[in-house]
């Protein structure tokens, strides 16, 4: 009957008997995502906390990249929350953000200073969710984080796209959805930039931000006024 019992605990997959999870990769993950689904109402202040345990876990488990990504969210809900209180501005890290098609929507590229920085920066697809009064009589977007992707270390003569130039799907025409790592040096004087290392999709249908294959996609030179 013991056995028969030890054996039933085992499968379920239930606690053990000092109130510990089986699996903290299971733990980092489903943290992880509590943090995203409140992000999502621009509850940044119930976020946080998460994503706080979540770098933990991750890091315990040498998973860098979800540590990074747990990091550096957690610097941009502080930010937006600072913003939202009526705090200062823009914050002093480097952040790039723009409107997609559905103008409810917007996606950011910054690069929050966490470190070790074992990424080039984070990917940030965020919806409105309500506007708040402003002094003057304006009024401005509260932003519900609902996805966030880590961006590789550029390499030198690489450079984050739509910056320099805006992207799209080869044989379509520049899309506000579509990001890239691309390759400009020695490539300055081309219209049209194809060496792409990586690629993303802002989905707001979907509120996910896919990688997408690099052969699909191209970015304009800007530069040169295309």
């Amino acid at each position: 009957m013991r056995i028969a019992f030890i054996a039933i605990l085992l499968l379920s997959g239930l606690s053990t008997a000092f109130g510990q999870p089986a699996s903290t990769g299971t733990n980092a993950a489903k943290l992880y995502e509590q943090a995203l689904a409140q992000a999502a109402k621009a509850e940044y202040d119930k976020a946080i906390p998460l994503l706080d345990q979540a770098r933990d876990l991750y890091s315990n488990e040498k998973n860098f990249e979800g540590a990074y990504k747990s990091a550096a969210l957690t610097i941009v809900l502080k930010e937006e929350d600072v913003a939202l209180k009526g705090g200062k501005g823009m914050p002093v890290f480097f952040r790039s953000s723009w409107l997609l098609s559905d103008p409810l929507y917007s996606a950011q590229f910054t690069i929050p200073p966490v470190k070790p920085a074992s990424f080039g920066g984070l990917l940030v697809l965020s919806r409105e969710v309500r506007r708040v009064q402003t002094p003057g009589g304006g009024s401005r977007p509260v932003w519900g984080v609902v996805d966030a992707q880590t961006v590789p270390v550029l390499q030198p003569g690489e450079a984050f796209a739509p910056d320099p130039g805006p992207c799209g799907f080869v044989g379509g025409a520049p899309d506000a959805g579509v990001a890239a790592v691309v390759k400009v040096k020695g490539h300055e004087g081309d219209a049209v930039w194809k060496d792409i290392r990586k690629a993303w999709r802002f989905n707001h249908k979907n509120s996910r931000i896919e990688e997408i294959p690099p052969s699909q996609v191209f970015c304009q030179n800007e530069a040169l006024g295309t």
